[in-house]
């Protein structure tokens, strides 16, 4: 297959690329709490001090606040490919907090991410695409298929698959007592408040949130995920590193990239996109639209 050939090419030089230093792990993570803490704060200080205008300011804000949850579960996707922190038994005890943030399992998601390298295509032992191929990402990008793949999360029609509270103890009780915690809080804010809890902490998370883990799924792999070869089951979206802060948090809109050389760590995606460019195959798929440089696109 093509994209062994590519890997075998590049695998030397993209090995042992450096990760982010043990000290500073915990302070990224821990900059996307703040974001979400400030956006909040910020979200109910709109509400109380500005007209009109609070609508229009307001989506703005719980988009954002939705894309640093975003952050969160690629900071989990990442320590699940060890590819966070340079400590590696770091990696577990970050990944378990950043889940336990957004009320999942770090364990739970590493045991089914890794079934998606193994079996990207094959819908029935790929555990991260097996219930959601009733949303058609096997499915031809056509104009319908498209505004469909827009509207699912916009009428809520995603959230069955995309939406859920796993309060388990599976990575462990003092996860568990934090997903308790952050969920007793949210009760006694919406009994305070319920109005502003809902705009700025359910509405956030559970609606948004997860309609751009949705719309993310369709930009990595709608209409070409059942392709022959791994080169043309995924998509990079090169954007501007501006865009890419805010949409793509921890750089993680090159996911072709990822799939090829999952061991690459996030800060070098962009740099090893550039490398591969040089491929003439690699740089092919670019040409028909499945990897993107530049402008970005769908198909």
């Amino acid at each position: 297959m093509i994209e062994q050939t590519i890997q075998r090419k590049y695998m030397v030089g993209f090995r042992n690329l450096k990760k982010t230093a043990a000290h500073k792990a915990p302070v990224i993570l821990g900059f996307y709490v703040v974001q979400i803490l400030l956006s909040m704060l910020s979200g109910y200080y709109i509400m109380q001090n500005f007209g009109s205008s609070k609508y229009i300011l307001l989506p703005v804000l719980l988009f954002f606040m939705a894309t640093r949850y975003r952050g969160l579960n690629n900071i989990i996707h990442e320590c699940t490919h060890f590819t966070f922190s340079e400590d590696k038994a770091q990696n577990f005890t970050l990944g378990s907090i950043a889940a336990a943030l957004i009320f999942a399992s770090y364990t739970t998601y590493r045991d089914e991410h890794l079934t998606h390298h193994a079996h990207l295509g094959d819908f029935e032992h790929d555990l991260d695409f097996k219930h959601r191929i009733i949303f058609g990402f096997d499915r031809d990008l056509t104009v319908g298929m498209i505004l469909r793949h827009i509207f699912t999360p916009i009428l809520g029609l995603h959230m069955r698959h995309y939406f859920g509270l796993d309060l388990s103890a599976t990575d462990g009780r003092l996860y568990q007592l934090l997903k308790l915690a952050i969920l007793a809080a949210t009760a006694i804010a919406f009994f305070v408040d319920p109005v502003a809890t809902s705009i700025l902490v359910i509405i956030p998370f559970a609606w948004i949130f997860s309609s751009v883990n949705y719309w993310t799924d369709c930009v990595d792999h709608a209409g070409v995920i059942t392709k022959s070869d791994a080169l043309e089951q995924s998509r990079n979206i090169n954007i501007p590193k501006w865009l890419r802060v805010v949409f793509f948090p921890r750089n993680d809109s090159f996911h072709l990239v990822h799939h090829l050389f999952p061991g690459i760590p996030s800060m070098h995606y962009d740099a090893a996109h550039e490398i591969l460019m040089e491929d003439a195959r690699y740089r092919d798929n670019s040409a028909s639209g499945k990897v993107v440089d530049g402008d970005a696109v769908l198909v």
